[in-house]
C-alpha cells in the first residue's frame, strides 16, 4: 500500500510539436505507465497535438487536457490547478524550455515537482530524471532532490520490455528509417540518396513524420532495393524487433532500438543529442555518422553497406544495446519516486554507474 505522503496523482506537463518531435511526450507516457503499474493515476496537460500523438495518450486511457493556450515553456498552471490536489500531487515537467522559474510556478499547483531533463536547469525540483548514458549529477539541483540518472531509468513504454528479437530472413536485409517526429525531409532525402548507392539488395521502410507531407502505403524501387512508405506509428517495437538495421536521429528512439536489440546508425539533429550519441558510439551500441546535415552521402552509404554485409558487427551492436537497456526503466523510476516520498528517504542521489 502506498503511504499517505506518496503522490496520489501525477500531472504531466509535456511538449511536442513539429520543431521538437514527440520524444518528450513518448517518455512521459512511459513514466505514466510506470506510475499506473504502482497504482498512481496520471493526467496529461499539453498544447495542441496532431492526431497520432493525441491517440497515443488516449489509447492508454490517460485523461488529456489539450489547451491551445499552453505553449512551449509555459507550465499552464492555471489549467493544472483544476486537476491537481495540491498536497498529494506530483507535477512532471518535460520540455526544452522549463527552468527554475517554471518549477516555482508549478508549485502553485503541487508541492512536489519532477523534471525530466534534456535542456535547462533542474534547480528547485524535487526529482531530476536524466536517462542519458552521458548523464552526470546536477550540482545546481536542490540538495535534497532525488536524482535518477542513467539508462537504468530509460523511460520506455510497456511494449518494449516485452519485446523479443524476431527471426529475420537474411537474403534481403531489412532497414528501418525513422528520423523522429520533427520535420526532417532534407535529411530523409539524403538517407534515401545513400541507400540508392549501395550495391546489395535490401528492403527499407520509412516511418513518416506526422508533420511531413509524404505518400504512405506505397512502395517503389530504390537502387537495388525496395522502399516502403509507412504511416506514422504509435510504437516502433514491432519494427525494431524485426529489422536488421535502423537509421535514426539520435533522439529517444535510440533507447527503444537498443532494448529491442536492433543495430542502429545514428545521426545528430540537435545540440542536445551530441554527448549521448557519442556515448552510444563509444559503448559500441551504435554507429555514428555525425551531424546529418554535414555527413557526406557516400559515407552514409558506406556505413550502411558495411553493417548490412557484416552480421558479426550487427550482432555486437545488438548485444551491447540489450545489455544496457532492459525496458523496465519506467516502472523502476516510478517506484523510486514513490518510495522516496513515502518513506522519507531524505537527500538521495542515484548516480549513473554505466
Amino acid at each position: 500500500m502506498i503511504a499517505a505522503t506518496a503522490p496520489s496523482h501525477v500531472v504531466f506537463r509535456c511538449d511536442a510539436g513539429p520543431e521538437i518531435g514527440a520524444g518528450h511526450l513518448v517518455r512521459s507516457i512511459a513514466l505514466a505507465e510506470g506510475f499506473l503499474a504502482c497504482g498512481v493515476p496520471s493526467t496529461f496537460v499539453t498544447g495542441a497535438l496532431v492526431g497520432a500523438w493525441r491517440d497515443m495518450i488516449e489509447a492508454r486511457g490517460f485523461p488529456l487536457i489539450e489547451d491551445k493556450g499552453v505553449g512551449r515553456a509555459s507550465t499552464g498552471h492555471e489549467v493544472m490547478a483544476q486537476i491537481a490536489p495540491k498536497a498529494k500531487a506530483l507535477v512532471v515537467l518535460d520540455g526544452y524550455g522549463f527552468f527554475a522559474e517554471h518549477v516555482r510556478e508549478a508549485r502553485r499547483v503541487a508541492d512536489r515537482v519532477a523534471v525530466i531533463r534534456d535542456h535547462g536547469t533542474p534547480a528547485g525540483a524535487d526529482v531530476v530524471i536524466d536517462h542519458n548514458l552521458s548523464a552526470e549529477p546536477y550540482a545546481e539541483a536542490n540538495p535534497a532532490a532525488l536524482q535518477l540518472l542513467g539508462p537504468r531509468y530509460a523511460l520506455l513504454r510497456n511494449e518494449f520490455h516485452r519485446a523479443r528479437r524476431l527471426p529475420i530472413p537474411s537474403d534481403r536485409p531489412e532497414i528501418l528509417i525513422c528520423l523522429g517526429g520533427s520535420q526532417a525531409t532534407p535529411v530523409l532525402l539524403k538517407v534515401l540518396d545513400a541507400l540508392s548507392r549501395i550495391s546489395i539488395p535490401f528492403v527499407a521502410r520509412v516511418i513518416a513524420s506526422p508533420h511531413d507531407a509524404q505518400t504512405t502505403g506505397e512502395s517503389e524501387e530504390l537502387g537495388p532495393g525496395i522502399l516502403h512508405w509507412l504511416s506514422p506509428q504509435s510504437t516502433l517495437a514491432h519494427w525494431f524487433s524485426r529489422s536488421h538495421l535502423a537509421v535514426l536521429a539520435a533522439g529517444g528512439a535510440r533507447f527503444e532500438a537498443a532494448c529491442c536489440g536492433c543495430p542502429m546508425i545514428l545521426g545528430i539533429l540537435a545540440d542536445n543529442q551530441v554527448r549521448d550519441a557519442e556515448a552510444f558510439a563509444d559503448r559500441g551500441i551504435a554507429r555514428l555518422v555525425g551531424w546529418w546535415d554535414d555527413a557526406p552521402v557516400l559515407e552514409i552509404a558506406r556505413v550502411i553497406e558495411e553493417l548490412l554485409r557484416h552480421e558479426t558487427i550487427r550482432h555486437s551492436l545488438s548485444q551491447q544495446g540489450r545489455a544496457l537497456i532492459d525496458g523496465r526503466g519506467a516502472i523502476r523510476t516510478a517506484r523510486s519516486i514513490i518510495e522516496h516520498f513515502a518513506f522519507g528517504m531524505g537527500p538521495t542521489r542515484l548516480e549513473n554507474s554505466q
